[in-house]
């Protein structure tokens, strides 16, 4: 006894040490997609980046509301003022076009690099003739379209074709120098973060500073985007992870006590519970570096089958018996329980898919603890005869009365048959890869997001082209060669628009190209002067033109580095990026009418280094493609059961009745929410992987071959116990908002209580060998 008393002292003293460390030294993430499976393949790879860190990943559409569109629109100007100069922003766009002083001189300076409009024929006698008339008539309207000092630089009004072609094809109403909605109500701002999409705490920085640029308490203020989709999800995961686990506990505390009316029996059995939970938390922080949110708050569902096996022990112990001695009675189909639905959860461990990964992990770790620390732990906390006071009448009916019999058996097992039939009859696949489905946003605010990206002219997310480059040169002449098609699908109504690097910096070859095309001083000197006859500008008014078409035949090309630390290159380098020691130009595409098309189409380029990812169909793809691999490693999974369990007594017989009632359970529990209509997605697998463990522990206890009526009566008194626990436990996951976690609790909480009722009704006890030892 001393020796359990110490082993006792020393569980609880490292049952602190492991809370201070789950306390203090982990870390807890929320990026969503770490539920996604890793990347195999580089195009996987660049497909994560791109959902993780991409420039989509990183936009905040802000609206402005509630007063006179002259308010609105002043606040806008001073709202993109505020966050251009915070710093917590690349762009910030509301209709303005805004260069400080020196990146304008640049851009006026290199004009005729940079604007797709300089061709050779465009400074001929009749194109500048034409350019001419186009200023005068300007001029004479009584709204200048024109910058007048510009005029006698810039006649052809090269930079305004530079701007314009910078804005894209698409643009939201414009009013009072700034965009608003469609029915001119609310100002719009887009806003793209220097942070990466995934950087939660960035993201909620450069939302609070909207916040406070905005101020005034009296307008309506919105943001939509990823970055406040994620944060707003991972307030909805502290939210639900304490109040689930808060109410977990409360739960399992009130029938602890209403089964055994035992104040000493509710902290005892407490103990392997936070036993599990520590060692999960910690397994899953060493193994991986961080715990995922959403399987913190998995960590309650611990609670709903770790209390079982202390349950156990306190239900069986025995008037006169040593705690020792009970304990030893049932630890063998404890033992066989624990090790089985790890087995389950097992199949999980060693999956390409982070978040599994990190549910196998907590579970496995956490119920192999309260396993152990039940056998172990808890005979040194407890007297050595004692005997909890408790009464059952329901578990003396039991005992006495009811048996398993081929009526009742054969019931349930026509109502798995029933189930069966019903799933083989439907005509489409029952699974969810959508990873959009595990977003706790509701679908509504999705859809304003998908209208407010469509009136800012915002590229879709699902559709994006990269192209992979040794250098960045050359992904900006793959990409400029691209261009050319991409033009011809936009009118050709295949896409809307598109959004690439090379817009903003063309190639150097490009440039070359337009200083090429750009005229001697002489011939330009000659043609100007023919064009300005019969105008009523004077010869040489344009002097300041000509020196600076010179100029820019000997400039020297604008490079990337050039623009470091300028709105502009802060621009293009977000569409450029540097993936495993080469380079990638990113090219997103707005408006994507036909996919099928636009795959077609581009099919020529695939071996200039051209990847096309349809986000959506790819991360289906993807997903599905892990489901079937992760279902293959349920079968063998499940197979490796059914042969742990035939080792044991070695008979057939037996093994059929401890899985069948977790097989039927899961058929009936997929049948129930397929006529609910709910689709099935990995997290509902997982579930079912639950399911049958628990099923198999429930078969366990019920078919050991008791030897006596109170023996019958205690094992069914604490297998009642468990399924209260069990199934109000999944019942509060259940409720939360994470449709991860709501899928986790409906299909367990459904599946546990069917498990038992099929347990019971199809048990057939073992013999007994004269004792309750047998698993």
């Amino acid at each position: 006894m001393n020796r359990q008393r110490l082993a006792a002292g020393l569980w609880l003293a490292g049952l602190a040490a492991a809370f201070l460390w789950a306390l203090f030294e982990t870390t807890v993430r929320n990026d969503m997609t770490s539920f996604m499976p890793r990347a195999a393949t580089p195009e996987q790879r660049l497909l994560m980046n791109e959902l993780r860190a991409g420039p989509v990943a990183r936009l905040t559409v802000v609206t402005l509301g509630g007063a006179s569109r002259e308010r609105l629109a002043e606040l806008s100007k001073q709202v993109a003022a505020r966050l251009r100069a915070g710093g917590l922003f690349v762009r910030v766009a509301n209709g303005e076009q805004l260069f400080d002083d020196a990146e304008r001189e640049r851009l006026f300076r290199y004009r005729y690099l940079l604007s797709p409009a300089v061709r050779a024929e465009r400074f001929s006698v009749d194109s500048l003739r034409m350019a001419l008339e186009k200023r005068l008539r300007e001029l004479a309207s009584p709204v200048p379209s024109f910058d007048r000092p510009l005029l006698a630089q810039d006649p052809t009004a090269e930079m305004r074709a530079m701007l314009n072609a910078w804005r894209g094809q698409a643009q939201p109403r414009s009013l009072r120098g700034v965009w608003f909605d469609a029915e001119g109500q609310r100002v719009l701002l887009l806003a793209q973060t220097r942070a990466p999409g995934f950087d939660l705490d960035a993201q909620e920085r450069a939302q609070q500073a909207i916040r406070e640029a905005v101020g005034d308490g009296s307008v309506e203020l919105g943001m939509s985007g990823p970055g406040v989709f994620a944060v707003t999800s991972r307030d909805v995961i502290r939210a639900d992870t304490r109040r689930l686990g808060i109410t977990a506990a409360v739960v399992a505390i009130v029938i602890l006590l209403v089964s055994y009316r035992s104040m000493r029996l509710l902290l005892i059995g407490a103990l392997p519970l936070l036993s599990a939970v520590a060692a999960g938390v910690i397994a899953v922080d060493l193994i991986f570096g961080a715990i995922h949110g959403i399987v913190l708050a998995f960590g309650v569902t611990v609670i709903g089958v770790a209390i079982d096996y202390p349950i156990h022990l306190f239900s069986h112990l025995n008037a006169g018996e040593p705690v020792r001695r009970s304990l030893a009675g049932i630890w063998p189909t404890i033992r066989l329980g624990a090790i089985t639905t790890a087995m389950g959860y097992l199949a999980m461990s060693g999956t390409d898919f982070p978040g599994l990964m990190q549910f196998a992990t907590f579970a496995i770790a956490g119920l192999l603890t309260a396993a152990a620390c039940t056998r172990w732990g808890l005979a040194g906390l407890l007297p050595e005869r004692y005997v909890p006071k408790y009464s059952s009448p329901i578990a003396d009916w039991y005992a006495r009365s009811l048996r398993p019999g081929l009526v009742w058996g054969g019931l349930m097992v026509f109502a798995g048959v029933v189930a069966l039939a019903f799933l083989v009859s439907r005509d489409h696949a029952p699974w969810e890869d959508d990873i959009a489905a595990l977003s706790p946003i509701p679908e509504s605010v999705m859809a304003r997001d998908r209208h407010l990206h469509a009136q800012l002219g915002v590229p879709d997310t699902n559709h994006v082209l990269l192209v992979k480059a040794p250098d960045a040169q050359a992904a900006l002449q793959a990409s400029e060669a691209l261009a050319r098609d991409l033009r011809q699908l936009v009118a050709d109504g295949v896409i809307g628009s598109f959004e690439l690097a090379a817009r903003y910096l063309p190639s150097v070859r490009t440039q070359r190209e337009r200083q090429r095309s750009l005229p001697e001083p002489a011939r330009l000197s000659k043609d100007l002067a023919q064009a300005l006859a019969g105008t009523p500008f004077k010869q040489g008014a344009f002097a300041p033109f000509e020196k600076a078409v010179a100029r820019a035949r000997t400039l020297a090309p604008l490079l990337l580095r050039d623009l470091e630390g300028t709105s502009l290159g802060l621009r293009v380098r977000s569409a450029l990026l540097t993936v495993d020691g080469g380079w990638v130009a990113l090219i997103t595409l707005a408006g994507v009418k036909d996919a099928q098309a636009l795959r077609s189409r581009l099919s020529r380029h695939r071996n200039q280094g051209l990847i096309y990812l349809d986000l959506k169909r790819d991360t289906r793809r993807l997903m599905a493609d892990f489901r079937e691999h992760a279902s293959t490693r349920v079968l063998w999974s499940v197979l490796a059961i059914a042969l742990v369990l035939w080792l044991g007594p070695r008979s057939a017989r037996r093994t059929l009745t401890v899985l069948l009632p977790g097989f039927i359970a899961v058929i009936i529990d997929v049948a129930i929410l397929r006529l609910t209509g709910e689709l099935l997605s990995l997290f509902h697998l997982v579930s079912l992987l639950l399911v049958v463990g628990i099923s198999i522990d429930y078969g366990l206890f019920f078919s050991r071959g008791d030897a006596d009526a109170g023996m019958r009566g205690r094992t069914f008194h604490g297998l009642t116990v468990c399924v209260l626990s069990t199934v109000s436990v999944f019942g509060i996951l259940a409720t939360s908002r994470l449709p991860v976690l709501n899928a986790i609790g409906t299909i367990v909480a459904v599946g546990v209580a069917l498990s038992f009722l099929a347990a019971m009704l199809l048990a057939r006890p073992a013999p007994a060998r004269g004792s309750s030892q047998s698993p």
